[in-house]
């Protein structure tokens, strides 16, 4: 009916709006640039009526989840780790209810749950909570491993698994165990030389990579 496709035309409306502020928001990110935050925080809180219903879309339901993973993001970035922690917590949640521990089920959200899991891991080590990080950055490595055994090369998975290692091993370091550390960061360097490779224009690889080496030969 007329009806419904002016409905379903406003949801399209509506998704697209949520699609561009997330877009900008990680735009602005990168760029060092402000107001990022905010518009992260718009962008959920934009979409949060229709991804709560409980008949929201398979696509509604990966958009929500993205979105929150940058704001998780955004949080931590802002030093607001307390809330980012929530967030993140929140998020896994989340994927994990649409078979985000799982890749062969949904790969998607198995991408995006080992990403929320390193910028969580990254939250806790900053609040000191090395012990907990462990254990969340562990589970969420787990899951980020095993999408890419079913996809070799995985770019989501790849950089989540790199900034995993180098929080686990900056754990290990918040726990007086360097030698521990040395591992986690030789593997953290080793993925993102490859993150690097794949994506040889991106200064924030590389950043990552050179912070791991220094990390590597300070541990």
């Amino acid at each position: 009916t007329r009806q419904c496709g002016r409905i379903e035309q406003l949801r399209e409306t509506l998704l697209a709006e949520v699609r561009a502020l997330g877009l900008k928001a990680r735009i602005l990110s990168s760029g060092e640039g402000v107001g990022f935050l905010q518009l992260a925080e718009r962008a959920v809180e934009l979409l949060a009526p229709l991804a709560s219903r409980p008949d929201a879309s398979e696509a509604v339901r990966n958009l929500d989840v993205e979105q929150r993973v940058s704001l998780g993001f955004a949080y931590g970035s802002s030093s607001q780790n307390e809330t980012a922690v929530a967030s993140l917590k929140d998020t896994m949640a989340r994927a994990e209810r649409d078979g985000g521990k799982d890749p062969g089920k949904n790969l998607f959200m198995a991408e995006r749950y080992a990403e929320a899991g390193s910028w969580l891991t990254s939250a806790l080590n900053s609040l000191g909570r090395s012990a907990e990080a462990v254990q969340i950055g562990r589970d969420a490595r787990q899951v980020a491993e095993a999408v890419l055994e079913i996809r070799p090369g995985d770019f989501p998975a790849l950089y989540s698994l790199g900034l995993l290692e180098g929080s686990l091993g900056a754990a290990a370091v918040e726990d007086l165990r360097p030698a521990d550390a040395l591992p986690f960061y030789a593997r953290a360097t080793g993925v993102y030389t490859t993150v690097s490779r794949l994506d040889p224009g991106n200064r924030t690889y590389a950043n990552n990579r050179a912070s791991q080496y220094g990390e590597l030969s300070r541990a």
